[in-house]
């Protein structure tokens, strides 16, 4: 997120954060085909000096310094994730947590791969901390 200033609240479930680190992690050689780049004839990435400006400019991870202020944040991992390693989530935390030691910024680590199914009892419960709910009976009628 480029303008963390804009939100209220972020829960980046299973995101990545790091995107340095992610064109040379195992995990991250499948992810960059999802985002259109391309492969020379042995399967490695083709990374250009456009490649690794444009990774710099967009890796939130690389732009924390940049960073004015940031919502409360809720992010998930899981612990046997196939294409994005949880390693993401506790790099971002963890630097988010030291720039902004009195931010609400939480980890929660479940088990399963990519495609686990996120808690949704524990999002309701952020959600309503953070916006400061006091009866949440109503979401689920």
């Amino acid at each position: 997120v480029h303008a963390p200033e804009d939100f209220s609240i972020l829960i980046p479930v299973v995101g990545i954060a790091d995107l340095e680190f992610y064109k040379s992690d195992y995990h991250g050689s499948i992810g960059w085909d999802d985002l259109g780049y391309q492969r020379n004839k042995t399967g490695q990435l083709i990374v250009s000096k456009n490649t690794d400006t444009m990774i710099k400019k967009f890796s939130p991870y690389q732009n924390i310094d940049k960073m004015k202020s940031v919502p409360a944040i809720m992010s998930f991992v899981t612990s046997q994730d196939e294409r994005v390693g949880p390693h993401q989530g506790y790099v971002i935390t963890s630097a988010l947590q030291k720039k902004f030691p009195d931010g609400n910024i939480f980890l929660l680590e479940q088990t399963g791969g990519h495609n686990a199914r996120t808690e949704a009892a524990e999002e309701v419960a952020f959600v309503a901390r953070i916006f400061g709910l006091t009866e949440i009976d109503s979401i689920f009628k």
